[in-house]
């Protein structure tokens, strides 16, 4: 009779292991469920802020177009302007993309979403090409003008975590 109650003794000490196990199991679940969400949250943040600096370089693209488009000539596009270069002096790699190198968009300008960017877009203008028509119809001789438009936007902040 002795050895059928040790038994019983016995069995209960396993459910109680096993109880701890499954608790400990759930546990770590829970956990590594909370980090994944963590982790989601903050790629989702970058996604956006990185979306917000895309919509505001599109921003500042699209003024620059704007603003060759209205040129009259190209002598307004000269280098006494800031942000405007001849063929082959601008260098985009040692840019500081402030007031002494590039244009910053006018605000009122903006899209009523761009009020959360970190800072305004900015672009600048190279003149690049001058090719001639093939008819000389009067005096300047005609022909198409072609510029590169380069444009820098930040997000909600300057840098991702």
């Amino acid at each position: 009779m002795k050895y059928t109650v040790l038994l019983l003794h016995d069995r209960r000490g396993s459910v109680l292991i096993i109880g701890l196990f499954t608790l400990a199991l759930l546990s770590l679940l829970g956990s590594a469920a909370t980090s994944t969400s963590r982790t989601d949250v903050s790629i989702s943040g970058n996604v956006r802020v990185l979306q917000e600096a895309f919509y505001a370089a599109e921003t500042g693209l699209t003024e620059g177009e704007l603003f060759v488009d209205s040129m009259m000539t190209e002598f307004e596009l000269d280098e006494s302007n800031i942000g405007h270069y001849d063929k082959g002096n601008q260098k985009l790699y040692t840019m500081q993309w402030n007031a002494s190198d590039s244009i910053e968009v006018n605000a009122s300008k903006l899209p009523q979403s761009m009020g959360y960017t970190a800072a305004s877009p900015r672009y600048t203008i190279e003149k690049r090409d001058y090719i001639p028509d093939s008819l000389v119809l009067g005096k300047p001789p005609t022909g198409v003008h072609q510029y590169n438009v380069t444009s820098q936007g930040t997000g909600s902040s300057n840098h991702t975590k």
